[in-house]
């Protein structure tokens, strides 16, 4: 009766491991089923249909909800990892511009950052100027400069040429010359240099200073960074002209 009892005790335990291998057998080394093409490519549509209209919500943003790089574009700053960041210690732009009529914004938020383009070009100058020279550091620029020229689209920017840089140990200024007045509005962001750069229209259209047409670009060593000014600084600063 007890060799009867034992063997069916061990049946049973033998039929469990089975019933377990065969399980977790199934679940760990079986290939998934593949999905059904129709129900992905829906899927996909619905994700791509609610990134459309998350963008657009945001595009839809009053100027009150801009960040400094919006500043920075509508003023004519090249958009790089290094944009112009318009920030003072406990005031924000929006704090500014809650003090500013809504249809006068836009225009504010134009002139703000022309004010910080000259400010950062003049500043930005002042420290080149001051640095010793470093001819090895500026022949790795120049070749760099060169090799961002030549992949330039010559379609799209027949007459944009490099006229001249100048090179301290942490800081160079290009200056680009063009003849196009389309190239000159569209060449934000164009020079693709890997440096962390900062650039100013030059000339153009009712330039008054009668400078040739073009942009004036900085770029910074590794390491560094470029010249920038504080909100509360640039609200101090007179309105430049043409504004």
């Amino acid at each position: 009766m007890n060799r009867t009892r034992m063997v069916l005790a061990l049946g049973l335990a033998l039929a469990a491991v089975l019933s377990a291998a065969l399980y977790f057998g199934n679940r760990f080394w079986t290939s998934p089923e593949p999905k059904d093409p129709d129900q992905e490519t829906s899927r996909l549509q619905a994700e791509v249909a609610s990134l459309r209209t998350a963008i657009n919500r945001l595009s839809r943003r009053p100027p009150a909800a801009r960040t400094a790089e919006s500043v920075a574009s509508s003023a004519s700053a090249v958009p790089t990892e290094d944009d112009a960041r318009i920030n003072g210690g406990g005031l924000t732009l929006g704090d500014v511009l809650a003090d500013v009529p809504a249809d006068k914004q836009e225009d504010f938020l134009e002139q703000l950052g022309n004010k910080e383009n000259i400010a950062r070009k003049e500043r930005t100058l002042a420290q080149l100027a001051s640095e010793p020279r470093d001819p090895t550091w500026e022949a790795d620029v120049r070749t760099t400069i060169a090799e961002a020229e030549k992949a330039l689209d010559r379609d799209a920017f027949p007459t944009t040429r490099i006229s001249s840089i100048d090179c301290g140990n942490t800081v160079c200024k290009i200056e680009v010359d063009q003849d196009s007045a389309s190239e000159h509005a569209s060449f934000a962001g164009v020079l693709q240099t890997g440096m962390r750069t900062f650039g100013v229209k030059r000339g153009g259209k009712g330039n008054p200073l009668g400078e040739r047409q073009g942009w004036t670009l900085f770029v910074a060593r590794d390491g560094h960074r470029l010249p920038k000014v504080e909100l509360e600084e640039l609200l101090s600063m007179e309105t430049p002209p043409n504004n």
